[in-house]
C-alpha cells in the first residue's frame, strides 16, 4: 500500500517518528510498513498513537486485528457522541484494547463470558484429540470450522480468510471447560506452535497445570516447538531435553529462557555451532568459553562479536578469519586500536 502524503499530514506522521522507530525494531517492520497496517483503520492522530501503544504491548496483532479495531473506534466514537457519562473520551485512558473493549460491551449489552458456549458442533475440519477431568480438545484443520468456533469470541480467526492464513502455517486448537450441564464452554485457542495462546477475549494466558499435560502428548517433536512450549509455561521438560540438546541453536534458547542456567548435556552441541555458542557464552555462561573458542573463531562475524562482548580483548586466534571480511577487521581494529 503506497502512503498518501495527505494521510502522512493527517496522522501527523512526524509526531509518530521516535514510536515507530522502535516498533520497528521490536517487530521487523520499517516505519512505512507499520503505518501502511495502521492507514484501513483510522486517520485520526489521536487514534493512531493509541494503536502504535498496542502494538507496542502486543495486545493487538495487524492485520489480523484491523477489522476489530476499526470497529471498536466507530463504537467509541459513537458513544462519545452521545454523550455517553461510562465513557471516557480520551482514548489514551484506556491501557489496552481490553480495557476499551469491555467498557464497550457493557454499554452494547455483551457478554461474552456468559454466551461462550457451542450450541452446535461443527464436524468437517475438526477433531476431537485429547480429553481431561476437566477440559477437551478440539483440533481445527479448516477456515469455515475456525471461524465457527470463533463466534463471540475476540479472536481474529471468526474471519475465515484470516484463519486460512493461520492455518497455512498448522492446525489450530480450542481448549473446551466440561460444565454441570454436559455443555462445553470454550476457553482457549492457540496456535500450533505455541507462539500465541489466548483466551475468549484474545487476551495471552498461561494454561493451567491440567490443561499443559493435555497438550504435551500433542507437541511434535521439532525443538523450536518443545522449548516455546516450555518458555510460555514457564517451567522445565525434562523428558523432552535430549530431544532439544540436539539442536544447538533452541539448546541454547532452552538453557537461557527455561533453565536460566547451564544445559551441560547441550553444551557439546552449541560449542559447535558458533552463533549458538557465542551467544551460550555472553548470556549464560556470562564468561569466556575457552571449549567452543576453536568453533567460533570459525565464522568471521561470530567472532568478531565474541572478541568485542564476551572476551573484551583480541580473539587472536580468529583474526585470520575476521580480516577476511572487511567490515568486521576495520571495526575490529578500531575497537582494539589495531595499527596497519
Amino acid at each position: 500500500m503506497r502512503l498518501t502524503s495527505l494521510y502522512l499530514e493527517a496522522i501527523n506522521y512526524a509526531s509518530h517518528k521516535p514510536q515507530l522507530d522502535s516498533l520497528s525494531k521490536q517487530l521487523g517492520k520499517t516505519p512505512q510498513e507499520i503505518i501502511a497496517r495502521v492507514e484501513p483503520i483510522t486517520d485520526a492522530a489521536r487514534y493512531v498513537e493509541w494503536i502504535l501503544r498496542q502494538l507496542k504491548t502486543n495486545t493487538i496483532r495487524l492485520p489480523e486485528d484491523a477489522d476489530r479495531i476499526k470497529q471498536l473506534l466507530v463504537d467509541f466514537d459513537h458513544y462519545k457522541s452521545i454523550g455517553s457519562v461510562d465513557i471516557n473520551r480520551d482514548i489514551g485512558s484506556y491501557k489496552t484494547i481490553h480495557d476499551l473493549e469491555a467498557v464497550i460491551d457493557k454499554l452494547k449489552g455483551i457478554d461474552l463470558k456468559g454466551r461462550a458456549e457451542t450450541r452446535q458442533e461443527y464436524r468437517e475440519g475438526t477433531q476431537w484429540v485429547k480429553e481431561s477431568p476437566n477440559y477437551k480438545l478440539l483440533k481445527i484443520t479448516t477456515p469455515e470450522a475456525t471461524a465457527h468456533y470463533a463466534l463471540n469470541t475476540k479472536w481474529c480467526t471468526s474471519n475465515p480468510q484470516t484463519a486460512k492464513t493461520y492455518l497455512e502455517k498448522g492446525p489450530l486448537y480450542i481448549v473446551f471447560q466440561k460444565q454441570p450441564d454436559g455443555k462445553l464452554k470454550k476457553l482457549y485457542q492457540y496456535t500450533h506452535d505455541y507462539s500465541q495462546f489466548m483466551n475468549i477475549l484474545d487476551k495471552l494466558v498461561k494454561p493451567n497445570k491440567e490443561i499443559q499435560q493435555l497438550i504435551k502428548p500433542l507437541l511434535n517433536s521439532e525443538p523450536e516447538i518443545l522449548v516455546r512450549f516450555c518458555a510460555f509455561v514457564g517451567s522445565r521438560w525434562p523428558e523432552a531435553e535430549s530431544t532439544i540438546a540436539q539442536n544447538p541453536q533452541w539448546a541454547c534458547y532452552y538453557a537461557q529462557d527455561v533453565l536460566k542456567g547451564r544445559f551441560p548435556e547441550a553444551e557439546p552441541h552449541i560449542a559447535q555451532d558458533p552463533g549458538s555458542a557465542y551467544a551460550y557464552a555472553l548470556y549464560v555462561l556470562r564468561r569466556p568459553w575457552p571449549e567452543a573458542e576453536p568453533h567460533i573463531a570459525k565464522n568471521s562475524r561470530w567472532a568478531y562479536y565474541y572478541a568485542i562482548y564476551v572476551l573484551r580483548k583480541r580473539f587472536y586466534e580468529a583474526e585470520p578469519v575476521i580480516v577476511k571480511h572487511s567490515r568486521y577487521w576495520a571495526d575490529y581494529k578500531r575497537h582494539f586500536n589495531i595499527k596497519g
